[in-house]
């Protein structure tokens, strides 16, 4: 079954670091790398990630220093309470 995303937020890290609580994947509106703490634990930097694509991963903090993934677009992250 797919997600059905129900809630949206800007992520605007351009600036600084963004915490993030309650959300089930992030949407990159411009390619590079995005450094993430994900919910289980763990700091990564996910490289050369895909303009307009939405990822699967639950994270805590999106990382200002380390990422580059910047557009007009910015970063969302997305909930999903329900599948169909």
């Amino acid at each position: 079954m797919k997600a059905k995303y129900v809630k949206a937020a800007a992520a605007d890290h351009s600036s600084g670091n963004v915490t993030v609580t309650n959300y089930d994947a992030i949407y990159v509106g411009g390619a590079g790398n995005l450094k993430v703490d994900f919910i289980g634990g763990g700091t990564v930097t996910l490289e050369n990630m895909v303009a307009g694509q939405i990822y699967p991963f639950e994270v805590t903090q999106i990382y200002n220093t380390g990422s580059t993934a910047y557009s007009t677009m910015k970063t969302v992250v997305l909930d999903s309470d329900t599948t169909y």
